[in-house]
């Protein structure tokens, strides 16, 4: 509804990781997101919120692509598999839930766009040599950048 604005904190670069805040439109009340049962501070990056902003789906280090209540809270794994899916992964939540996400953006392998949808948890790749994904408006198409010439 535009009340709130979830980021990305990139951290000290040392003894704090990146962490996803929320805070007011206005910068009002940062918060962060996520806590965790073991008191353990997991990087995050990239968050997303859901179609009726009750969620906000992003990548945590402790959790893989992991959805969390736009209050706080313990994250709920979506999908991990980590290395491949890592820092960067940029999921992005469609309309009609489903997610979209880079995986394998390391030196080892080429970047692919994934698709994971949430009533069945099946993931798999839609576009070949495509990172950092968004949907249209509608939801029934994906944007994204690639290095392929055509």
């Amino acid at each position: 509804d535009g009340s709130r604005i979830a980021f990305e904190h990139l951290g000290d670069g040392d003894m704090m990781p990146a962490q996803v805040f929320v805070m007011g439109a206005d910068g009002s009340n940062p918060r962060t997101v996520t806590s965790s049962p073991d008191r353990r501070w997991y990087a995050e990056s990239d968050p997303s919120w859901s179609p009726e902003g009750s969620k906000i789906v992003h990548w945590s280090y402790g959790y893989g692509i992991a959805a969390t209540d736009h209050s706080g809270g313990v994250p709920n794994t979506l999908y991990s598999a980590f290395p491949q899916v890592a820092y960067g992964t940029k999921p992005v939540w469609s309309r009609v839930g489903i997610i979209a996400f880079t995986r394998g953006r390391s030196p080892m392998s080429s970047p692919a766009v994934w698709t994971l949808t949430l009533a069945s948890r099946e993931a798999r790749q839609v576009i070949a040599n495509g990172y950092d994904a968004d949907w249209s408006p509608s939801g029934s198409r994906i944007a994204f950048t690639s290095t392929r010439i055509q």
